[in-house]
This record gives C-alpha cells, sequence and structure tokens, in this order.
C-alpha cells in the first residue's frame, strides 16, 4: 500500500435503523458503506455506526432490534484519478437528509437491500471538506481505517536473554568507562596544580 494525497468531505446523518435481512448489527457499517459510495460516487475512509446517547457504543451486539436513531459518522474521499468532485459529493451528501431526493431514496433502497432498513434521516453535522492522506493498494482501492491489519511491534535481531545481557553489558561498560576517565580527568588537574604550586614557591625563593 502508498499513501496518497486526497479529499475528504465528511459528515454525520442520524437515521431510524431497524435490522432487515441482516440482524448481526456488527456488518451494519459495511452496509451502509456500499450504499454510501453507490449514492456519493466514491470511495470511503471509514464509516461509524453508533447510538447518539452514548458515541463509544460503536454497533456491535448480535440481537434483533426495533427501529431507533443511530448517527451514520462517516468520510468520503476523492482522489485525483476520480470522476467526481468534491463539491458534488458535498452536494449529494446533504441531499442524503432532504425528504424526497433521489439520493435519499436511492441510499434507503441500497440500504435495505443490504439487510437494514433505514427511516426518516436528519442531517446532524453538514459535509465539510478538508485535504487528506489515505492509503490505497496496488488497485487504487481506499483501504479503510478499521479494515488495516494492526502494526507488528519491531523485535529487534536476538530476541530473550540474549539482548538484555548485551545492553546490560554495554551500560556497564559505559559506567565504567566513564568512572576511570574521570579519576584519570582529576589525576591530571592535581598534577597541573601540584606543579603550578612548586613553580610559584621557586619563584619566590628566588
Amino acid at each position: 500500500m502508498k499513501s496518497t494525497q486526497a479529499t475528504a468531505v465528511a459528515s454525520t446523518i442520524e437515521a431510524q435503523l431497524e435490522a432487515g435481512t441482516e440482524a448481526d448489527t456488527s456488518k451494519w457499517a459495511k452496509s451502509f458503506a456500499l450504499a454510501l459510495e453507490d449514492v456519493l460516487g466514491t470511495q470511503l475512509a471509514r464509516v461509524y455506526v453508533f447510538k447518539p446517547s452514548n458515541v463509544s457504543n460503536i454497533v456491535s451486539s448480535n440481537r434483533r432490534l426495533a427501529a431507533e436513531a443511530y448517527q451514520i459518522k462517516y468520510e468520503a474521499v476523492i482522489l485525483s484519478t476520480g470522476t467526481v468532485t468534491a463539491q458534488t459529493v458535498a452536494q449529494r451528501a446533504s441531499a442524503l437528509a432532504q425528504t424526497g431526493s433521489s439520493e435519499q431514496a436511492a441510499f434507503k433502497t441500497k440500504a435495505t437491500a443490504n439487510g437494514v432498513t433505514v427511516g426518516a434521516i436528519t442531517l446532524i453535522y453538514a459535509p465539510r471538506t478538508y485535504q487528506t492522506s489515505v492509503p490505497l493498494d496496488a488497485y487504487g482501492i481506499v483501504q479503510k481505517f478499521d479494515a488495516l491489519p494492526v502494526p507488528v511491534p519491531f523485535t529487534p535481531v536476538g530476541t530473550g536473554v540474549g539482548v538484555s545481557q548485551t545492553t546490560e553489558e554495554a551500560d556497564v561498560g559505559a559506567i565504567i568507562g566513564g568512572i576511570v576517565g574521570g579519576v584519570a580527568g582529576l589525576a591530571c588537574i592535581s598534577t597541573l596544580c601540584y606543579g603550578w604550586c612548586l613553580m610559584r614557591k621557586r619563584i619566590r625563593e628566588s
């Protein structure tokens, strides 16, 4: 993958959601990602679905729910190689909350086809546009942030006791070297002071 500069359009909508054929709510975000990409005409970097009463309560439980209000937070990405502009994406994003708009009708239809029933939609945060960078794979597909692999922590060559002992030996060597150098330095200073005192004494006697 490689990091690529892009324009992003972010927004948050609230909708009455109810499980249709997809009762596993952990898959709702993916359903909305597919529907939003079709309606907005561009790829998404991230989608979160949560209850407005508890932002940290990301939908993940496996239970059938009655229609409840949920917020859908998303970030659409417009690449320089794309055929749609950021202005067009922002306009379509605003139209999602307009009753009777073709964008809202298409979004509801596609979300329902993906297993989630969508009721009334309200715009919570108006679309805003900004510059960002996104990871792309070799095919030019934006990798969603929640789908990226967990980074593997760096492990130095020679793990375990050997590394610990090598580090400790290096630290001890540095300490001993500092002590020896300090003692040698004090000895030189003492010698110089003693020689200066002898020289002054001889000068006074002469």
